[in-house]
Order: structure tokens, then C-alpha cells, then sequence
């Protein structure tokens, strides 16, 4: 993997926790569904958009995993 895609998902999960800082105390089951939520966007942006908005999608369900594994649900 290209150090540029680990840099690229660092940015996007800082990005995330400014834009979602509420993860705290809501636990895995909603954290499930932030990242099935990402999904589902992905899903429309493959059949609907650019490649470079897929990507952009694509990194959003990266970033909720990424805060998924770090437990910031708990």
C-alpha cells in the first residue's frame, strides 16, 4: 500500500472525529451502523458517480472502521 493512501486516511479519520465527535458512549451496535451508513454510499457512488468520488466514499468507510478498531464507541 502507498504511503499517500495511509496519509490520505489519517486526514480523513481527524476529519471525521471534528465533523462526528460523538462517538463516545454509544456503542458498537451504533458504531455498526455509521459504518454500514458509509457503505450504503459507497454502493450509490459506484453506481452513480465518479471514480474519484468512490474514492472519497471509499475512504469514509475506511475512516468509521479505522474509529470502529479504535474502539471511540465505548
Amino acid at each position: 500500500m502507498q504511503d499517500t493512501t495511509f496519509s490520505a486516511l489519517q486526514e480523513r479519520v481527524a476529519w471525521a472525529k471534528t465533523k462526528h465527535p460523538d462517538w463516545a458512549g454509544k456503542g458498537n451496535y451504533w458504531a455498526l451502523g455509521v459504518i454500514l451508513d458509509e457503505v450504503d454510499e459507497l454502493i450509490h457512488a459506484v453506481e452513480n458517480e465518479s471514480p474519484e468520488r468512490q474514492k472519497e466514499e471509499a475512504k469514509d468507510v475506511c475512516a468509521t472502521c479505522i474509529r470502529f478498531i479504535q474502539e471511540e464507541f465505548k
